[in-house]
């Protein structure tokens, strides 16, 4: 699921799997199928996003992991969501108010530890 919102952040909140129906989409991700990497996000970002959607839950990072390794991202000179113009769709409305708000962060290090679940193809 997190790597679902990083995908939806980094596409200006585009609609994931829009080809695929609510009761076909459990099968597609069972074979194997992913989203794409967006334009706008880095490789790295996009490694992560990779990282989360694994079938296996032991293979998918913590929280604790995300936390960091997001953090080490945001903290590098390059940008880990690039927006070249001409390559996006434009931003969905009210996004340029919200992009000029102050800039707030919020501590997540009391969910950091929470362990993930594995999905059970019940099928």
């Amino acid at each position: 699921a997190y790597g679902v919102v990083l995908w939806e952040i980094c596409t200006l909140g585009g609609f994931p799997y829009p080809t695929v129906s609510d009761k076909d989409l459990l099968k597609y991700l069972l074979q194997g199928n992913r989203l794409e990497k967006p334009i706008s996000s880095s490789n790295e970002v996009y490694d992560v996003m990779i990282q989360c959607w694994s079938h296996n839950a032991n293979d998918r990072p913590s929280f604790a992991y995300l936390c960091e390794h997001l953090n080490d991202l945001n903290s590098q000179q390059c940008p880990y969501v690039e927006f070249v113009p001409g390559d996006t769709l434009p931003p969905p409305d009210g996004y340029c108010e919200l992009v000029g708000r102050p800039m707030t962060h919020t501590d997540l290090s009391a969910i950091a530890d929470l362990e993930t679940t594995e999905i059970v193809d019940q099928s």
